[in-house]
């Protein structure tokens, strides 16, 4: 059975010697004091974040992450002056399939009336159509197609929405 020592040592310019329970205590509060480690935290977003379109510093937008309902960001330490937190995409969002061109004006809009792809559709490929109820809210990407569809984004699902079915909702 082979024994195993593990010891802390300090070693200075001059000498070697064994760190005794002080010594490591002391350095141990000596670099608590210099190092600081940031709060980490676990965001889920809410609303869609395109900076192109929805910065308040359009100077630094090409800084900012964006995201859309249902990505979840990691988040490091508190806001900075502006207001911003410093953080990064943990996984992209379901949604995330098709990304968003950082130029892409995203809309709000809300559903007039149901829609169900599967039965109301006049395309062949209706897969590739979102289904939705009256009332949701759907963050619409990009402009209207020549077909007057718009590629739009519900709860993290993604998909061409009809635009006849759709009425602008201002951002509040």
């Amino acid at each position: 059975m082979e024994t195993r020592l593990e010891l802390d040592v300090l070693i200075y310019p001059d000498e070697v010697r064994v760190a005794t329970p002080e010594d490591v205590r002391d350095w141990e509060l000596e670099t608590a004091s210099q190092v600081s480690i940031p709060t980490v935290r676990l965001f889920v977003a809410l609303y869609p974040y395109n900076p192109a379109a929805m910065s308040p510093n359009p100077e630094t937008a090409a800084e900012e992450l964006p995201f859309v309902p249902g990505q979840i960001i990691k988040v490091f330490g508190d806001t900075d002056a502006d207001g911003f937190y410093h953080g990064m995409s943990l996984m992209p969002s379901l949604s995330d399939v098709a990304s968003i061109p950082d130029d892409v004006v995203v809309r709000r809009m809300v559903a007039l009336f149901d829609y169900d792809p599967w039965e109301s559709s006049p395309n062949m490929d209706s897969e590739v159509e979102l289904g939705f109820r009256s009332g949701d809210i759907i963050y619409v990407l990009g402009n209207m197609d020549q077909d007057g569809f718009y590629y739009g984004d519900l709860h993290g699902r993604r998909g061409l929405v009809p635009s006849n079915f759709l009425q602008p909702l201002p951002w509040e």
